[in-house]
Order: structure tokens, then sequence, then C-alpha cells
């Protein structure tokens, strides 16, 4: 049985009248709270079409990251942390010797290949 999402159509008129009807067969405390919902749902409805918005979007902008300073992915960041790993973090690991001399060779090796991009890219620069 191979079941598909499919989007779900909401009528907000229905919406609307149901909680309207609910409202009023509600306790003035219940009927308060139901109106500041349908209050705070209109203003919401009216921010997000005008501006555009979704809740994803909302969403995405509140745990996306900002990142001002695009050198922080510049190479010689990236070169500089991976340097820091093999002398600072990698002899502090507990694991044994084999572990680490191949983490120590894999990031040395990572490091020697983006020296060998950076200087094509200079290389390459410099014709120009």
């Amino acid at each position: 049985m191979n079941d598909t999402l499919r989007p779900v159509n909401i009528d907000r008129q229905r919406l609307d009248q149901a909680l309207a009807e609910a409202a009023k067969r509600s306790d003035p405390v219940s009927r308060a709270q139901i109106e500041a919902f349908e209050s705070a749902l209109r203003v919401r409805r009216r921010g997000s079409l005008a501006h555009g918005a979704s809740l994803r979007g909302e969403i995405d902008h509140l745990t996306m990251p900002e990142i001002t300073d695009s050198g922080i992915f510049g190479n010689e960041r990236t070169m500089s942390l991976l340097d820091h790993v093999i002398t600072a973090v990698l002899p502090r690991l507990d694991t044994n010797e084999d572990v680490t001399s191949i983490a120590k060779a894999m990031l040395e090796e990572e490091i020697d290949r983006r020296r060998d991009l950076q200087a094509r890219m200079d290389e390459e620069g410099g014709l120009e």
C-alpha cells in the first residue's frame, strides 16, 4: 500500500465559523481565549500575506546563522583550523596511536591539497 502525502486544503471560512460557534457555547474565560486566538491568527495571516512570509521561511530565518564575514570560509582560515586540530586536539584525544596517526595523515593531506589548490588559483590569477 503506497500512500502519498497530499497537502490538506483548509476552508478558512468554515474554520472561522466553527471557532465562532465554539466561542458562543463556551464559558466567558474560554470565549476570551478563543477570541484572542482568532485575533492573533488574523493578524498573523495579514502579516504573512503582506510580507510574503511563510512559517517555513521564518523558521529558516531564525535557525540559519547570519554570516557577516565570508572570510571564515577562506582557505587560510580552514588550513589554520586543520593545523589547530593536528597540534592541539589530536594529541589530547583518548584514542589509540593508529587512529591518531591516520587522522593526522588525513588532515595533513587535506592541508597539502588546499595549498596546492591555492597555488594553482594564484597562478591562474597571475595570467590575467
